[in-house]
């Protein structure tokens, strides 16, 4: 199924409207955790005997006696570390992103120069090298995540993405060369393809060049993926979290006041629930709310790609009767037309409405542009040469 990374919302929506939305939040993920109502039950105990037989603690009251100042140093490490391990996983999540969305705009760019290079007469060259490439991106997130069985394998066959002699090559291959041996088979199919097409050494070394920036993408984020913060560090963290909760479990539960589990229960919950959003951000491929849509990303470059190569030229088998007829249009004609309407719509202008005819409405109108936040002084001056009747 389909889902967007992150959900939509709206910032002006308050802050009730917000806290209260917990579908698509970690409110749930947080009351599964068994963590969080094991201390949530110690903190009750702790308050219930505290509360009501007070008489019976007397006599322990200096063993139990703890100092705010000593819960708060540790309270303060802990939350230090904690946000320094939240902002860690934010970067990295970012970082993900950015190179998982930079490898589908090369394939995007290896498209359109297939398209423009290989023409109709070599599109199977086209074809079957963004074949190739898009079935080494499957490939690569399946070695991401371990799960590059035979089986997974076979299944890109049945889609049609893979071929017979094509299975065959790559089964007896280690998971993480595959995606290397598709990416060589798709650059050395298009490199075919521009051989056969006549085309500059140039456009065929750009083509290779994305190739294998593609491969080195791939790369990166699967060396990052396999390499999170060291397991000491989150051990250290974890030990630190189950301290802090102990001492406020036990500290806020003597306490006389009423209040004191509610209070518990918030200051619990978003230790929790930072740990957990932290660790979801540091994996985004799998299937939490937060994770890449990769399936939603691979469907789209598929009709991008495809969309591309059978794109067909609106001025068909004919360019030079094309060309000659856009040489006969006046240079400036789409671009009066374009600035003059709108200026009549009032999109710059401080009326919305069409302006009075004559002098008055090109000095209405440049009076609106010259003071308009969108245009420069410089900008506006051309709009006044263009309705005076000038070009460009």
């Amino acid at each position: 199924p389909q889902r967007k990374m992150t959900l939509s919302y709206d910032t002006q929506a308050g802050l009730l409207a917000t806290t209260f939305k917990w579908k698509h939040s970690v409110v749930g993920d947080v009351f599964s955790s068994f963590s969080f109502w094991c201390f949530l039950a110690i903190h009750l105990a702790v308050f219930w005997v505290a509360r009501w037989n007070r008489e019976a603690l007397q006599d322990y009251e200096d063993i139990f006696l703890m100092d705010w100042n000593g819960v708060k140093v540790v309270s303060g490490i802990t939350t230090f570390i904690e946000v320094f391990y939240a902002q860690h996983a934010y970067q990295r999540y970012l970082h993900l992103y950015s190179l998982v969305r930079d490898i589908f705009l090369l394939i995007y760019e290896v498209s359109h120069y297939s398209r423009v290079y290989l023409g109709d007469i070599k599109r199977g060259h086209a074809r079957a090298g963004l074949r190739f490439i898009i079935v080494s991106m499957a490939l690569a997130l399946q070695d991401l995540k371990d799960t590059g069985t035979e089986g997974q394998l076979l299944e890109l066959g049945r889609q049609g993405l893979l071929r017979e002699p094509e299975l065959s090559t790559l089964l007896p291959l280690a998971p993480g060369n595959r995606p290397r041996v598709v990416l060589t088979w798709a650059a050395g199919t298009l490199r075919a393809g521009f051989e056969e097409s006549n085309a500059s050494r140039q456009a065929m070394q750009g083509v290779c060049d994305l190739v294998m920036r593609i491969q080195a993408l791939q790369r990166a984020i699967i060396n990052i993926v396999r390499l999170p913060v060291p397991f000491q560090y989150f051990h250290l963290l974890s030990a630190m979290i189950i301290m802090n909760l102990l001492l406020w479990a036990v500290k806020m539960g003597m306490l006389d006041c009423a209040f004191a589990p509610v209070i518990y229960t918030f200051s619990s919950f978003i230790f929790i629930a930072m740990m957990e959003l932290s660790s979801q951000l540091a994996d985004p491929f799998g299937t939490d709310e937060v994770d890449f849509p990769i399936n939603k990303w691979m469907q789209h470059c598929v009709s991008a790609t495809e969309f591309v190569l059978e794109l067909q030229w609106p001025f068909g088998p004919s360019l030079e009767s094309f060309v000659e007829q856009e040489v006969a249009l006046k240079p400036a004609t789409l671009r009066n037309f374009a600035w003059q309407k709108t200026i009549e719509e009032g999109e710059y202008g401080d009326s919305p409405g069409p302006s009075p005819r004559g002098p008055q409405r090109n000095s209405h109108h440049i009076h609106s542009l010259m003071h308009s936040p969108r245009l420069s002084k410089t900008q506006a001056l051309e709009h006044q040469h263009l309705l005076a009747g000038g070009h460009p």
